[in-house]
């Protein structure tokens, strides 16, 4: 059986075409590769830099609140036991506890039960800005 002309110039037409999605897939698979590949193989780099980040803007927001409430529980302290009626004077060891166990109880309410040893693991390598931020969450 004879291929006819007309037969032969489809096939060809068609393997050029065939040809031709070869070369744009390639071009769309290297694109795609050089775009995409550097991020998928560092998706665990990624995830641990997402997750240091969430704990120093965590522990940066718990310092600012610390911050804020130091003077107010000095406050607190003193005007408790600086005020002290005659009568009622209290040994330096006692005040010293009683001091402590008040400070412990407003610190435990008002920065939410979080202790600051749980901050002191909290290496801060990052300084970003809230602009950084916002630009940065995204990504991951």
């Amino acid at each position: 059986m004879r291929v006819g002309n007309d037969n032969r110039e489809g096939v060809t037409m068609k393997k050029e075409q065939l040809e031709l999605e070869k070369e744009n897939l390639e071009k769309d698979y290297l694109s795609i590769s050089r775009d995409y590949l550097p991020f998928l193989l560092t998706k665990n780099i990624f995830e641990d830099l997402q997750i240091q980040l969430e704990k120093e803007d965590e522990f940066l927001r718990h310092q600012a609140t610390q911050e804020a409430v130091e003077p107010k529980i000095d406050n607190i302290i003193s005007e408790i036991f600086d005020n002290e009626p005659e009568d009622v004077r209290l040994k330096p060891n006692q005040k010293r506890y009683f001091e402590s166990q008040i400070d412990r109880v407003i610190r435990k309410f008002l920065l939410d039960g979080k202790v600051s040893d749980f901050f002191e693991e909290v290496n801060l390598i990052h300084n970003l800005s809230p602009t950084d931020k916002n630009k940065n969450y995204p990504i991951f």
